[in-house]
């Protein structure tokens, strides 16, 4: 069992950033103070914006965020999102068919980027002769999505997710290594200069690339941008890459509370690992 619950953005403009998601994503604002707001549906946050005085815009050569993936429940709530944007006149979307899922991209206010999707049954997936799940990057059908849905007034719905969490990165190899090893996720494809884990057969959770040749050191702690990922696991993984941890990377105290203890990864970017079993 894994879920991803939910994501911490370092912000500069918190207002502008509160507004962007709450008004083009649709999310509900659901606490809200000067220097934070978690945003999610009515049931879950999926999203925590955090600002302070000391927070600059990242530089272009650093890794961070490629984009924060939400899941939506059904092929109808993406139908509903993608006339939600189109009657906003929202500029610079993408959009693509992936096989595995149809989805939708766009950026918000600070460079931060989304992916809004859809998953396709998994009986309709198909692999390659390593067991790779086969994804590509088509066209989106997005014609027949539209006129699925006849509600343009989009809301975030309950049962939404962050199904991944796709980030740049320098040395894919050596992340690789990181995210199997340590926090044993498991490959799931490989494309140039990019690779896809997960946990129980998922087409992803994690993952990676190098496609910006400027990207060449990891995140600040001042940096816009992903700070944290807060995720569940089983019991049983839980031991493991809390072992992990403690033998190769040398946490020796490692710091258990309240059922979860942290790490960071090779971009900087904090892991909040839980067991709620």
């Amino acid at each position: 069992m894994m879920k991803i619950d939910k994501i911490i953005l370092k912000v500069k403009d918190i207002d502008k950033m509160t507004a962007f998601y709450e008004n083009v994503l649709g999310m509900k604002v659901r606490k809200q103070s000067r220097e934070e707001t978690e945003l999610g549906t009515d049931r879950d946050t999926l999203l925590i914006l955090k600002t302070n005085s000391k927070i600059n815009y990242r530089k272009p050569e650093t890794a961070n965020l490629y984009h924060v993936a939400y899941l939506l429940p059904e092929r109808t709530d993406l139908a509903g999102f993608l006339k939600h944007i189109i009657e906003i006149k929202f500029e610079g979307v993408g959009a693509a068919d992936h096989l595995v899922s149809e989805a939708i991209y766009l950026n918000d206010p600070e460079g931060n980027g989304i992916e809004i999707y859809a998953d396709r049954k998994e009986d309709n997936w198909k692999y390659d002769k390593n067991g790779d799940v086969i994804m590509e990057t088509l066209e989106l059908n997005a014609n027949e999505l539209y006129y699925l849905s006849s509600n343009s007034d989009f809301r975030m719905p309950v049962g939404t997710k962050v199904g991944h969490v796709h980030m740049q990165g320098i040395d894919i190899p050596a992340i690789r290594k990181f995210y199997e090893d340590i926090l044993l996720l498991n490959k799931t494809s490989v494309m140039p200069k990019a690779v896809f884990l997960s946990y129980d057969g998922y087409h992803h959770h994690f993952a990676f690339n190098h496609w910006d040749s400027r990207i060449s050191k990891p995140g600040e702690e001042n940096d816009s941008g992903l700070e944290m990922i807060e995720y569940e696991v089983d019991s049983e993984r839980f031991e493991h890459i809390k072992n992990n941890a403690q033998k190769i990377l040398k946490y020796p105290d490692l710091d258990i509370k309240d059922g979860y203890f942290m790490i960071n990864d090779l971009n900087n970017v904090k892991l909040r690992i839980y067991n709620r079993n």
